[in-house]
């Protein structure tokens, strides 16, 4: 994931824990795209004791993996919310797509460091 990506998760951290309630069809989507292995997706869903997480905490474990994820994680994960049939899932996935675009723009509109 480049910085801009992980810039854009870590803003939107707080909304991202609230608006992620049910994760399994994220999860199974992040595991077809092979980008969380069936450890992840375990290790998001249940503690170490094998108990399952509350929403909350496999949110904070969700985006933890995210973060850590391969360059195509947050292309992935954008179009895992888009494909979602709930409609607060899509806007995010908007809201994300657009946050990246603006820093991307701040990013170019920055003169080079010599």
């Amino acid at each position: 994931m480049d910085p801009a990506e992980k810039e854009v998760i870590t803003r939107n951290f707080k909304r991202l824990k609230r608006e992620l309630p049910d994760l399994r069809e994220l999860l199974d989507h992040m595991r077809q795209e092979k980008i969380f292995s069936r450890a992840i997706c375990k290790k998001v869903r249940y503690n170490n004791l094998g108990i399952e997480r509350d929403n909350d905490d496999q949110a904070d474990e969700f985006i933890e993996q995210l973060l850590g994820g391969g360059h195509n994680a947050f292309n992935v994960f954008v179009d895992g919310l888009r494909l979602s049939e709930k409609q607060v899932h899509q806007q995010l996935a908007e809201l994300l797509r657009n946050d990246l675009t603006a820093m991307q723009h701040e990013i170019a509109a920055q003169p080079g460091e010599t």
